[in-house]
């Protein structure tokens, strides 16, 4: 099936010349939210120590003008290189997959290896063995690596068919191949990722400045929390919301730039099937898995050895064993730590499945109201951009330590790249489609239900691809700062008790299982996929 990505022709609400545009329902949305918020909280609805009114946020802002002059810079420095680091080693690897495709499968295990990782686990390693501003560096180009990566292999993975075709009927040669064909379809979904992946940077190198460095824009925050100064939090978190919601919108520019065919050309997506499925495919999935597995416990010990990490410290794949499999306590060690899984699994599938929907449901009506969308817009991309981490204090003050407030945050993690992704999906109905369905008389619901839905599909699957995973990580970090129970709470203890082969096993164990999900959404997806396309 073809889709040609054009701007859908939805109905859209008569403006005053003054209003009509993006700019003027943008600025109208936010103005609303402002007031909104400023009325709920100084009715006392809300607690200000909690969330304090836009009218005290603006006035700490002012106050720490000196200090945001001071230590913004380093957090764009680290954020900035990790960003181009992590999108670098992204495209070299989606391209290195469509240029051999044996390598895809490798290429993508470790890609959902190093995405599963839980990251505030790896930090206090990472504090040991990296110098300076590297630890920062690596945890901005984990943030946006895997969803650039998703992006790039998602587009190149379904070309329309017949262009295949015609390039090998012509004598067309692999390089050829990837560069006229896989690439300019992996394009549209590498910008989807390098989007997503601005305001991941910047909490990377947030996350190693307020757990680790103690400098830049998250010791600041981190100093403003230990002085209970939430006016003071919430203006450091915005201002960095603003510079990400800004490099956004640059990073937007340069697609509509680069990218100016996106509302002319098509691109066909096909069933994973359709490419010929393998003749022995159990064979080639446990030799795929084998190499993996080779390859990955070669590159762990190696850099055991590369950073010269002491045995206390750093564990080997051995150790991991010894304690999860083989170890005369390995069997009460496996119970413990799948028990803590389990909480950790339920709360993050309550979020992932709220996120989720919430978000489906905001794009279609977004589709279907251009104006509402256009007001809504600015407030969204803002809010994705606050470092959530940070703000996991404020949100256990409002919702308690507990439950609640884990669900609330794997949600969030869940909602905003869903959104994005299942809009730019429903704004690529083709238009011929659309003209076809209102010629015949169907109905705006028919043409929602029957035609974009068809479309957002793999829109939705591309995201659970992120978020399934993203959701595990974001209860996992929950569970550390916020709630006494699940993996991350076990991650706690064992780091604070010195219990490293625990914690070793316990990162092991969730990346393991963080696999396992982005695998059947795989499957999921295919099946889906053959059903509908």
């Amino acid at each position: 099936m073809t889709v040609a990505l054009t701007q859908p022709r939805g109905w859209r609400l008569r403006l005053p010349a003054r209003l009509d545009g993006r700019i003027g329902w943008g600025t109208v949305g936010t103005l609303a939210v402002i007031a909104v918020w400023q009325l709920v909280v100084g009715a006392g609805v809300v607690p200000s120590y909690v969330l304090p009114t836009p009218l005290q946020i603006v006035d700490a802002w002012v106050g720490a003008l000196d200090l945001i002059a001071v230590n913004l810079p380093a957090t764009l420095r680290t954020a900035g290189l990790g960003y181009l680091a992590g999108n670098a080693v992204a495209i070299a690897l989606a391209a290195l997959a469509g240029l051999w495709s044996p390598a895809e499968g490798l290429v993508s295990r470790l890609a959902i290896a190093a995405h599963c990782i839980p990251t505030i686990a790896l930090a206090p390693i990472l504090l040991v063995v990296a110098p300076g501003e590297l630890p920062g560096i690596i945890l901005a180009a984990l943030g946006v690596f895997f969803a650039t990566l998703v992006g790039m292999l998602t587009g190149m993975r379904y070309p329309d068919g017949r262009a295949v075709e015609a390039h090998h009927a012509f004598g067309g040669r692999r390089l050829t191949e990837l560069v006229k064909v896989k690439l300019p379809y992996g394009m549209p979904g590498m910008f989807s990722g390098l989007l997503l992946g601005v305001p991941g940077a910047i909490v990377g190198a947030l996350m190693s400045e307020y757990l680790m460095v103690g400098r830049g824009m998250g010791g600041a925050i981190t100093a403003a929390q230990e002085q209970l100064d939430a006016a003071r939090v919430w203006a450091l978190c915005l201002t960095c919301a603003l510079v990400s919601a800004l490099a956004f919108a640059a990073v937007g520019a340069l697609q509509r730039a680069v990218l100016p065919w996106l509302a002319e050309t098509s691109v066909s997506y096909a069933a994973a099937g359709a490419r010929g499925a393998s003749a022995h495919p159990v064979r080639d999935t446990v030799l795929g898995l084998l190499v993996f597995l080779s390859v990955a416990c070669t590159l762990w010990w190696g850099a055991l050895q590369v950073f010269g990490i002491s045995p206390y410290l750093g564990k080997t794949p051995l150790d991991v064993l010894e304690y999860l499999v083989v170890g005369p306590a390995a069997l009460a060690h496996t119970a413990e730590l799948l028990g803590y899984l389990g909480t950790t699994l339920g709360n993050a599938a309550l979020g992932l499945a709220l996120g989720t929907l919430v978000a489906v449901v905001l794009a279609a009506a977004f589709c279907a109201v251009p104006a509402l969308r256009e007001a809504a817009m600015p407030t969204v991309l803002l809010a994705r951009s606050v470092p959530l981490l940070a703000m996991i204090p404020a949100i256990a003050l409002a919702l308690g330590s507990g439950l609640l407030t884990v669900v609330a945050l794997t949600a969030l993690l869940s909602f905003f790249p869903t959104l994005i992704t299942v809009m730019n999906a429903l704004d690529a109905v083709p238009r011929d489609i659309s003209d076809l369905a209102r010629a015949y008389n169907a109905s705006r619901a028919d043409v929602t239900f029957r035609i974009r839905a068809v479309y957002a599909v793999p829109a939705v699957f591309q995201s659970l691809r992120i978020t399934a995973t993203g959701a595990l990580l974001g209860a996992i970090v929950a569970e550390w700062l916020a709630s006494p129970g699940g993996i991350g709470y076990f991650v706690l203890r064992s780091a604070s008790e010195s219990k490293f082969v625990a914690l070793w096993s316990a990162v092991v164990v969730v990346t393991l299982v963080s696999m396992v999900l982005y695998v059947i959404v795989v499957a999921v997806e295919t099946a889906v996929r053959r059903r509908i396309l």
